[in-house]
């Protein structure tokens, strides 16, 4: 009889985790949707992020840096990356998502030059002595990015990866978010924030058939020859669809036109700033080589070389690439 009391106990305990992690996980969705949502977005320069945003995005996602950043009073932080993932951050600048493979992340924690144990601090040794006391320091990198350098250092279980700054305190597991670390957001139901287009894209995906008919109308009279591809409908009732161009268009919930949406709120810089328009002929010799080796038969549909020079073309096979200005390669969303 004792036996089963503590039995019912347990479930009821683990019943109640459960209940409260979803609880926390759904409360974090509904604030990332408020802040990519938000109408009173304002734009923020990099250096104006908390410490904690700047040294989680250096330590992550090198080399891929910010390319734009915006601040909801009270609420947190959107900030968007070179190859066009979308991040989200509470205002003490714990990160909460990202928009890219259903929340996951392309994190690049291991990008860095290989160094010697001896060379980590001791404040990250000690780190992970207290806290990781069962496993070993497998492999440490060091990422040089100015006054953003730090450590990735992975575990001898293969799959823990921990972040240190310069000093050797602990920024963040690679890759984990709170509430179980995948974030808001995947294909088929919830859409998230979406891409490039930020708050005009986080919403609840719906079939395209069942669009108010003005909006379908207003389509057709002003982007002739374009179809669209997705539709969301976000929790005010408003619309967000996207062309078969790649325009995303933003509509009240009776079908009446807003705005083409360019991932900011009215009055900012644009989203996704190019600088200068390129073909596959203006890419560095080494970019045009990685293109021709990797994606024979694909061609680039879209190109621009960004404000510090490094370059993001679109292939016609929707696969994203970004170069430095010597035509290296930094991501590839294809890989």
């Amino acid at each position: 009889m004792k036996n089963l009391i503590y039995g019912v106990l347990a479930m009821g305990i683990m019943a109640f985790a459960f209940a409260c992690q979803k609880e926390a996980t759904d409360a974090t969705t509904d604030l990332i949707n408020a802040i990519a949502s938000s109408d009173s977005k304002q734009v923020v320069s990099v250096s104006e992020l908390p410490d904690e945003v700047q040294d989680y995005v250096a330590l992550s996602f090198t080399p891929v840096d910010i390319e734009a950043a915006w601040h909801v009073r009270n609420k947190g932080y959107e900030v968007e990356l070179e190859d066009g993932q979308d991040l989200y951050f509470r205002e003490n600048g714990e990160c909460m998502g990202t928009s890219r493979d259903g929340g996951g992340g392309v994190f690049r924690c291991m990008r860095g030059d290989a160094v010697d144990v001896i060379e980590l601090p001791q404040a990250a040794a000690d780190y992970i002595t207290a806290n990781y006391p069962t496993l070993t320091i497998q492999t440490v990198v060091y990422k040089e990015r100015g006054d953003r350098s730090g450590y990735a250092v992975q575990l001898s279980d293969g799959s823990t990866i921990l972040l240190f700054n310069g000093m050797g305190r602990f920024v963040s597991i690679c890759g984990r978010f709170p509430g179980g670390g995948d974030g808001p957001g995947g294909h088929g139901g919830d859409h998230g924030p979406h891409g490039p287009q930020g708050g005009c894209f986080a919403g609840d995906t719906i079939d395209v058939a069942t669009l108010p008919t003005a909006i379908t109308d207003y389509v057709t009279a002003n982007f002739g020859g374009e179809t669209i591809t997705v539709a969301v409908v976000k929790p005010s009732g408003k619309f967000g669809v996207e062309l078969s161009n790649d325009t995303v268009l933003l509509f009240a919930a009776d079908g009446t036109f807003i705005k083409v949406c360019d991932g900011q709120p009215d009055g900012g810089p644009h989203h996704h700033h190019c600088n200068t328009a390129v073909t596959i002929d203006d890419l560095p010799q080494a970019a045009q080589d990685y293109i021709a080796a990797n994606y024979a038969g694909d061609t680039v549909v879209r190109g621009c070389q960004k404000n510090n020079g490094n370059y993001i073309v679109k292939l016609s096979n929707d696969v994203k690439i970004l170069f430095d200005a010597d035509g290296n390669m930094l991501f590839d969303s294809g890989n």
